[in-house]
């Protein structure tokens, strides 16, 4: 995150943070995970889970898969040497992710607009901070 901060501010390019709400409850689940509790008449009840849960050791593996496919879609290619970034092909727009939060870097605010309608296609997003907001330049991290 602080790599990405530095070459925007040597770029001088816009700066966008994210934060994914409930985001373990967005991931889809990519195999069977069964739940047991016990009902009112003390017999015992099983469920199947079709999204991540807060909790789930799977949870954590299952949200990041969901960050991989939905930047895929929005064009965006996983760097080699960082798992947790990806990069348009030409460069001009890098988002960088971890556990629930993003941040987007570009030299022009409408390319980082794409990606974020891309991503809220499939996934709610919160506002965190931009660059150009001067009442939320603190909230930049």
């Amino acid at each position: 995150m602080k790599i990405l901060l530095v070459i925007a501010l040597h770029r001088d390019w816009d700066i966008r943070q994210w934060d994914v709400i409930a985001a373990y409850l967005q991931a889809e689940l990519h195999y069977d995970v069964c739940v047991s509790d016990v009902n009112e008449d003390g017999g015992i009840e099983y469920w199947e889970l079709n999204k991540a849960l807060y909790g789930l050791k799977q949870s954590g593996h299952e949200l990041y898969k969901t960050f991989q496919e939905i930047l895929e879609i929005a064009r965006l290619k996983q760097c080699i040497g960082d798992e947790g970034a990806y990069a348009s092909t030409d460069g001009n727009i890098i988002v960088g992710t971890h556990v629930d939060d993003l941040i987007e870097i570009a030299p022009q605010g409408k390319d980082l607009d794409k990606v974020k309608a891309s991503c809220e296609k499939q996934i709610k997003l919160e506002k965190r901070g931009s660059s150009k907001d001067a009442e939320n330049e603190t909230d930049v991290e």
